[in-house]
């Protein structure tokens, strides 16, 4: 009971309004997983009409990040929609959270944890602009985020890259239509 006490109401979760937040996928009969595809995403973005806000988050991986100071250290990976931390309402302790139009390609921003901002780089400020490697490639920590009490299962990690969304129109403009 203490447990509960202690996560709701003395430590209540980071997010701007943790009642209104809502977690979903997409269930499918060929593939086990509720993972949603970036057009089905894009999809869901652009004809929404019942939510304030939509975000994305993609499942957690270990990957190694490497940088030039310290060895390689196994760290927990969720890439996340440029708009993630903003839907959840919370603010990075340093720098900031991503920009889309500089992710086009993929993830060449990272936003760190303060859990990894201490263990691996001593809380030091001017870790803003330094270059990792985060699945072999390059990205800029460009924020650190608050610490948080709580091991969060809404896309929490130790490091966080941008997940490029698609333009759904421009997706839908390229195709062409087959030989008659």
């Amino acid at each position: 009971m203490f447990s509960v006490v202690q996560a709701v109401l003395l430590n209540p979760p980071p997010f701007r309004t943790p009642d209104r937040i809502a977690v979903f996928g997409n269930r499918s009969t060929s593939i086990d997983t509720e993972f949603v595809s970036h057009m089905t995403f894009d999809d869901w973005k652009s004809r929404n009409t019942a939510f304030v806000e939509l975000a994305a988050f993609r499942y957690w991986e270990t990957v190694n990040l490497e940088d030039a100071a310290s060895e390689p250290e196994s760290i927990s990976l969720v890439t996340a929609s440029a708009d993630f931390f903003d839907v959840l309402g919370i603010r990075p302790l340093l720098g900031r959270t991503f920009k889309e139009e500089r992710n086009r390609v993929g993830g060449s921003e990272a936003v760190i944890s303060y859990e990894l901002w201490a263990r691996r780089f001593h809380r030091n400020p001017a870790v803003l602009g330094t270059s990792i490697r985060i699945r072999g490639a390059q990205a800029a920590i460009v924020g650190v985020m608050p610490p948080s009490s709580l091991k969060l299962s809404i896309g929490w990690g130790d490091a966080w890259t941008c997940l490029y969304r698609y333009n759904i129109a421009e997706q839908r403009a390229t195709r062409t239509a087959p030989d008659a």
